[in-house]
């Protein structure tokens, strides 16, 4: 990542083994971890790579497979937009 001027690296040592998740934030924390690869990126003249969101059309793929209630689908959605949020500073370095 460090190649494509991504600096948001995660030592190993840093992640705990294990973390509780309330139930009601389940389907969002099982798609954001899933969505991992869905990140769109955009290569800039100097050659940096800036992380600018998480494919959107993707998250409604995984939610449809990871059969995510319909009824929570928009929930879920506004939970991923926070946590997209909260984690582009970090992968961009900011």
């Amino acid at each position: 990542m460090a190649a494509l001027g991504i600096v948001g690296e995660i030592e190993e040592s840093d992640v705990p083994e294990f973390f509780g998740v309330f139930p009601e934030n389940f389907h969002a924390a099982e798609i954001f971890e899933r969505s991992r690869t869905k990140w769109d990126c955009q290569v800039l003249p100097s050659g940096a790579c800036v992380v600018r969101g998480l494919n959107y059309q993707a998250l409604e793929i995984l939610m449809v497979r990871c059969r995510v209630p319909e009824d929570r689908r928009d929930a879920v959605f506004s939970d991923l937009q926070l946590m997209e949020l909260a984690a582009l500073p970090i992968l961009n370095g900011d």
